[in-house]
């Protein structure tokens, strides 16, 4: 099963091979469509595919339920759900940005020190 995509990309693969393979999710589809009207079947397949990190195949699902006028409203309510929360997913998963390396200021000065005595040490010798 494969979702539309923008113009000019590839459609979009399934993370999975086989869809069904889920059974929760299975189960949680049949549920929306018994119960199409009720959001709260919806909100379940939603969390589900949250968590087992699977709004692609949700998505799908979804999409194929946009030519059906009947439900193409809710449908397309239902994407732009899943598209937030992949949003979501995605932030919350963004590598922070390392922390810049800043000098140990202790570091710096036994270094300053070192310098100074080794200065002063080389100065004497040279005096001799």
């Amino acid at each position: 099963m494969t979702a539309s995509s923008s113009p000019g990309l590839p459609p979009a693969e399934p993370l999975h091979s086989d869809p069904s393979a889920d059974p929760i999710a299975t189960a949680l589809w049949a549920k929306v469509l018994e119960r199409w009207d009720e959001m709260a079947t919806h909100q379940a397949a939603l969390a589900h595919a949250v968590a087992s990190e699977s709004l692609a195949e949700l998505a799908a699902r979804y999409r194929k339920l946009t030519a059906d006028k009947d439900k193409k409203d809710r449908a397309e309510e239902r994407l732009q759900a899943i598209l937030s929360a992949a949003t979501v997913l995605m932030l919350s998963k963004k590598t922070p940005k390392a922390p810049a390396k800043r000098f140990n200021l202790l570091t710096v000065v036994m270094a300053l020190i070192t310098l100074a005595v080794c200065f002063e040490v080389y100065r004497r010798a040279r005096g001799r």
